[in-house]
């Protein structure tokens, strides 16, 4: 069926001030209508940007940042696909955006820049490899804290990107917070999507944590960090303008037509905090030092049971489980368990002032380059890995956790009770 689109104008100004003003409008295709709301710079008009919602959704943040882009004579449009669909933001419900709409969107219009966060990543390069299978003046492509995975890969398992990551050659700019276990996994992403022909450029944003800008948790730091946040997309929209000049052809592969089918275990591992069978490889490296410069290395705790945590101190669900590991400790003995947490490139002074407010009867390992971490292929916080006495990784679990639930205990005491 052939979609027809008709463009016609609600409201415009319907809230403006010296700087800007927003108009809304709708978008109609194939008999539903898309609300699309734009803030104009009252002056003239330098750059475009088309901002793609994510899984949670139109966010007054967003336009919060995206006013203050329009005093830099920036225009930006946002458009409400959940909304049209009837359904609410999240995740699932962001797969069944089509691309197509987005396509249309930038066919009705000339845009610079693309913007996405998180998982919308995705979605706006899928609509950008459609849009783009002719030859046409190409956009900047900014992604906010991008989540391009198929699934959260189960313990040990092989990350898997979707398909069309690779098949862009658009130039993309990330801006990745700091404190989040996406920051290991840069490099990763950088290379899939240079596959296809992409400038890749990366920023870190210091001290941030995922979705820092609209978490109902940001902290001051991360409060006044947001206020200023429009900087640093000035930032990835002029690293990008230089790379705009040329037409470019995004590549075609039938592979991208293929549903990605998730593994089972992978299913397993979004529906359970249970510990799971470990399948990834074995023989990890972690030789790491604790705050008193001492060494700890894995191979040495043979005869033991070892719970291996990755966890930071700026995660919520980490220090929230933190206490059941310690009764966890105490509850089954130090002769043969322990307990290595292992901070993932805090510094020490943060991890002092945790440890002062939450005692802790197991070491703290420092790991300060993510080194391990990528070597674990830890993909969230806090990731959990159990190791048997021969030093076989039996158990794994991505997600906080009850320590002492006794589905745990048991299965630990299982381990320890067995003969090597």
């Amino acid at each position: 069926m052939r979609v027809f689109i008709v463009l016609w104008l609600l409201s415009v100004s319907v809230y403006a001030n010296d700087s800007f003003n927003w108009q809304n409008q709708a978008l109609e295709i194939d008999d539903i209508e898309l609300s699309i709301s734009q803030v104009v710079p009252t002056g003239e008009v330098a750059k475009k940007i088309l901002w793609v919602p994510s899984e949670y959704g139109v966010l007054p943040q967003e336009k919060r940042i995206a006013e203050q882009l329009a005093q830099q004579s920036v225009a930006t449009t946002f458009f409400d696909p959940f909304e049209a669909l009837f359904l609410a933001p999240t995740s699932s419900a962001l797969q069944k955006i089509p691309a197509g709409w987005i396509s249309k969107i930038l066919e009705q219009n000339t845009f610079d820049y693309v913007v996405a966060g998180n998982k919308a990543g995705v979605l706006a390069l899928t609509a950008l490899r459609d849009f783009y299978q002719t030859a046409k003046p190409p956009v900047g492509v900014i992604l906010l804290n991008p989540d391009l995975l198929t699934q959260t890969p189960a313990p040990g398992e092989k990350a898997v990107y979707w398909p069309h990551v690779s098949q862009t050659n658009l130039p993309v700019f990330i801006l990745q917070g700091e404190l989040s276990p996406w920051r290991w996994q840069l490099a990763s992403v950088q290379s899939e999507l240079g596959k296809g022909g992409a400038e890749v450029f990366l920023k870190m944003l210091p001290k941030v944590r995922d979705r820092f800008y609209f978490r109902p948790d940001a902290n001051s730091f991360e409060q006044q960090f947001s206020q200023k946040f429009s900087k640093d997309i000035e930032l990835a929209m002029q690293a990008l303008t230089p790379y705009l000049t040329e037409n470019r052809q995004v590549l075609k592969s039938a592979e991208l037509d293929r549903p990605v089918k998730m593994s089972s275990q992978q299913e397993k591992s979004n529906q359970s905090l249970e510990l799971q069978v470990y399948r990834g490889a074995q023989n990890l490296p972690l030789s790491l030092q604790d705050m008193q410069s001492k060494t700890f290395d894995l191979s040495s705790y043979r005869g033991k049971v070892v719970l291996v945590n990755f966890w930071a101190s700026w995660c919520p669900p980490c220090v929230h489980e933190m206490p059941s590991m310690a009764g966890l400790k105490s509850q089954l003995g130090s002769k043969n368990f322990e307990i290595l947490a292992v901070n993932l490139g805090e510094a020490k002074a943060d991890i002092e002032k945790f440890m002062q407010a939450h005692p802790l009867n197991f070491p703290v390992l420092l790991d300060e380059t993510g080194q391990t971490a990528q070597s674990w292929k830890v993909m969230a916080y806090p990731s959990s890995f159990v190791v048997d006495k021969t030093g076989k990784i039996r158990y794994a679990l991505f997600g906080a956790t009850d320590w002492q639930a006794d589905t745990h205990v048991n299965k630990l005491k299982s381990l320890i009770h067995q003969n090597q």
